[in-house]
């Protein structure tokens, strides 16, 4: 008679790899290796690289007015040169559109923002936020 531990031990395997495999065929998808996840709404973008937002947080539960800091990445201030065209560049990117922060252990940067990676699905992809700034040349590695 095969031991019921092993049964549950060989299902959880089964499971493991059945999900993996699901993982390795999404491409343009958040990593999973970030500890939170949140559905949110873009209220305003402050510059390009800090927005607001309304979050999700579950039970009918909202976070207004909620200040993000793109982590990762430095656009210029606003008064610098290239920092009206960031922030232009991340308004019309995500403005008023609804978004998935993902954030390693709810990090806070040194003025208190939620520090997060930004992502928009754009039809059946994922689109990083953060990054689509670095390669449009609208924010640099921070």
């Amino acid at each position: 008679m095969i031991d019921r531990s092993l049964i549950l031990f060989a299902g959880l395997i089964a499971s493991v790899m059945v999900f993996g495999a699901a993982r390795a065929g999404l491409e343009n998808s958040p990593p999973n290796d970030f500890e939170r996840y949140y559905h949110a709404t873009v209220v305003s973008v402050h510059d390009g690289d800090s927005i607001t937002c309304e979050i999700e947080m579950g039970c009918k539960i909202r976070l207004t007015n909620y200040k993000i800091r793109l982590s990762g990445i430095n656009a210029p201030e606003l008064s610098a040169p290239g920092g009206q065209e960031a922030a232009a560049y991340l308004r019309k990117q995500v403005d008023g559109k609804r978004i998935v922060l993902m954030t390693y252990r709810d990090a806070t940067g040194k003025y208190g923002r939620l520090l997060a990676v930004v992502w928009l699905k754009r039809s059946q992809n994922w689109k990083n936020i953060n990054q689509k700034l670095l390669l449009t040349g609208h924010a640099e590695k921070y």
